[in-house]
């Protein structure tokens, strides 16, 4: 076998085209796996887009549900402030809201005021923020996906507040202190209403206006399927519900707000 020596260069032509060709290879290669891992980066938005799609038609019925109760819920903390404060000495107390069987043998306080809502899963987004996939979106629909996903941290975090005020249904002695305590207690509870409510207004407007939301007969229909405590207690009971398409348009759009 004959091993060849390199030819020596003759000249700087020859140098500068021996470089040439070298850079052109590095470039070549750099080029290619640029693209590769473009079209990478293409299938996982991709994906995590379909994926970020149902997770967030969940957070919308959680949120137009929420809507839907809100002056409900609101006409339930009215009666239970009014019973407080037109109580004489010991409290009149508040009818207990039945559970469900499911509920009964664990053992769980029974509420005075329906206060029980839908969860807005926030997973798939959580696990594209991890792995990148997010930044690979424009930039413009990152901005958006993040304010929803705020609200809707917002409106898990309120929920942790909401207190089924139990000890009302019971005749419990009142002097000042106690009855201020009590009211004291059915606020904050309203307070952490209106935050998921609040919340919840403004992802749904948000979905909508981003075309991520099920048309109006979809939304109503889900409505009117809706097997939630609270939507059925409020309609056995004749308490007001919200009209969610007006709520929604009450809301500043998201051009509005520049984004």
């Amino acid at each position: 076998m004959h091993v060849h020596p390199p030819k020596p260069l003759h000249g700087w032509k020859e140098f500068l085209n021996e470089i040439f060709v070298i850079v052109i290879g590095v470039l070549i290669a750099l080029g290619f796996e640029q693209v590769v891992e473009e079209l990478h980066w293409q299938h996982k938005v991709h994906d995590g887009e379909e994926r970020l799609d149902n997770e967030l038609k969940a957070v919308y019925r959680a949120a137009i549900l929420q809507v839907v109760v809100a002056p409900c819920v609101n006409r339930q903390f009215d009666a239970l402030e009014e019973r407080v404060l037109k109580s004489g000495a010991t409290l009149d107390p508040a009818t207990a809201i039945p559970l469900s069987d499911r509920m009964t043998w664990t053992g769980a306080a029974q509420p005075v005021i329906l206060t029980r809502h839908r969860l807005m899963p926030t997973g798939v987004w959580a696990t594209l923020n991890a792995d990148g996939t997010i930044l690979h979106m424009p930039l413009r629909q990152q901005r958006r996906l993040g304010l929803i996903y705020n609200f809707a941290q917002t409106y898990g975090e309120a929920a942790t507040h909401l207190d089924g005020l139990s000890d009302l249904s019971r005749p419990v002695p009142l002097d000042p202190a106690v009855r201020y305590l009590m009211m004291e207690r059915i606020q904050a509870t309203r307070n952490a209403h209106f935050a998921m409510t609040n919340a919840a207004v403004q992802i749904a407007a948000n979905l909508k206006e981003m075309g991520l939301a099920p048309g109006v007969p979809q939304t109503e229909a889900d409505l009117g399927q809706d097997i939630a405590p609270s939507l059925s207690a409020c309609k056995r009971a004749g308490y007001p519900l919200a009209d969610w398409q007006a709520a929604l348009a009450k809301q500043m759009s998201l051009k509005q707000v520049g984004l």
